[in-house]
């Protein structure tokens, strides 16, 4: 009987053991075994997941990366019609005039907002948009016309302070648009990204009037297209652009590359113009201040055509410029030995600056008109490279000062630069090229 008790003891202790080994995974101590079964259990988890979302039987994917981008949101508003607004100057605020030509708007806003809008001027006695304060007194008057129709289409606004209103006026038939310009986020894979390594150039036209009098159109017509064909340009910005190039030739057959389009907003800012590569996710025209004060002249040179991208996931703003020229609102110099049109132009470049710094990295072309490389210091000062007047020295691309540049943001490394001296063009400017790398 003790026998029979001892063995029923040690097959009882076998039982358990075994029972044990099993539910420790069958006394298997290698870890990949355990990470298989445990990725094993995962999968069954995302599969039900997967299933029960979208009833098939399949793992679920990751989410695509997210870029932050422009995007636009629609703005509420009542239009008045048969009327404009007027300022009056007794009371240095926007009263409303009878004319059947015009629609108009009152905008609430508010301070660090921008707006992109589009219009039509036309008078010389009203202003295209009126920013008032809260008690509706006017703080700044922007787009006066000079009796010949013209639209202002893309147009951004940025409020500044003590800015709680803007009048805005069209001119039939243009209709009123206004839009908010505010940051969304897009899938990475809806979006075609520039090659960390750019190359630009840019070009200021000169309205195509330059000649020498003995070459040909037909020959100028073929040195642009031989300085585009020079190196695979990702972005070239033209400044001074006339709607014909001559009888019958339009200006964008002289200027495009091939495989690339050309990128304006017509209207008013029509002159510019930028080449690209691949299609940019939004194109806007940017003011900037077109005189110093109320009491000022004011210059037609104050704004920059924007086109946005993003290279290696980050923001990208591409600016195609050309700001106001010695001499075009006073000959006179002042007491500091500087002119109008040089304070006017660095009002003009820190407002450029400002607007960039909405993006990660951002890209300035075109004709700036600085008369010496001082003028260039404010964008050397917030951390911007230079072609012209930077590590690579100075050069006089209208007559003897460097008014034409490129300048990059400190995210990129300028390679290499060209002065484009080598091409017989209808201009009196003299064109730029840099590679660029993204650092």
């Amino acid at each position: 009987m003790k026998k029979w008790f001892n063995r029923l003891i040690v097959l009882l202790f076998a039982f358990i053991v075994c029972f044990s080994l099993t539910a420790c995974g069958g006394g298997n101590t290698d870890e990949s075994s355990s990470s298989k079964a445990d990725s094993s259990l995962t999968s069954s988890v995302s599969s039900v997941t997967s299933s029960e979302s979208s009833g098939e039987n399949s793992s679920q994917t990751p989410q695509p990366n997210k870029l932050v981008c422009d995007g636009f949101e629609g703005v509420e508003f009542e239009v008045t019609s048969d009327y404009r607004y007027v300022a009056s100057i007794a009371r240095n605020q926007p009263i409303l005039e009878a004319n059947i030509g015009y629609k108009c708007a009152k905008i609430p806003v508010s301070t660090g907002e921008r707006y992109v809008l589009s219009l039509a001027i036309q008078s010389a006695k009203s202003y295209g948009i009126i920013l008032t304060d809260e008690n509706n007194f006017i703080k700044e008057q922007i787009f006066q016309g000079d009796n010949a129709y013209s639209e202002i289409n893309q147009t951004q606004i940025t409020i500044p302070e003590n800015v709680s209103y803007i009048f805005v006026n069209t001119r039939i038939p243009k209709e009123l648009t206004v839009q908010k310009l505010i940051k969304v986020e897009k899938d990475e894979s809806e979006i075609a990204q520039l090659n960390e390594n750019i190359v630009l150039g840019c070009a200021n036209c000169g309205k195509f009037s330059y000649t020498d009098g003995v070459t040909g159109v037909e020959d100028y017509v073929s040195q642009w297209g031989k300085m585009l064909k020079d190196q695979e340009y990702d972005l070239f910005s033209f400044e001074d652009v006339s709607n014909n190039f001559s009888t019958g030739i339009t200006a964008n057959s002289v200027i495009t590359q091939d495989g690339k389009n050309i990128y304006s907003s017509g209207g008013y800012s029509n002159c510019l113009r930028i080449s690209s590569k691949i299609e940019p996710e939004t194109i806007t025209i940017v003011p900037f201040k077109d005189r110093l004060s109320a009491s000022s002249k004011a210059t037609s040179r104050y704004y920059a055509i924007r086109l946005t991208y993003h290279v290696n996931g980050k923001s990208l703003a591409v600016y195609g410029l050309h700001f106001v020229a010695e001499g075009h609102i006073s000959a006179e110099i002042e007491a500091d030995g500087t002119s109008q049109s040089q304070k006017l132009r660095q009002v003009q470049f820190k407002g450029l600056i400002n607007d960039a710094s909405f993006y990660d990295e951002s890209i300035f072309l075109g004709d700036f008109n600085a008369q010496t490389s001082k003028e260039y210091e404010v964008f050397r000062q917030a951390g911007y490279s230079l072609v012209n007047c930077g590590d690579y020295g100075q050069f006089a691309t209208l007559r003897d000062i460097p008014a034409d540049n490129i300048i990059v943001s400190k995210g990129f490394e300028i390679n290499s630069i060209r002065l484009l001296s080598d091409f017989n063009l209808n201009t009196d400017h003299t064109a730029l090229s840099a590679n660029l790398s993204l650092e």
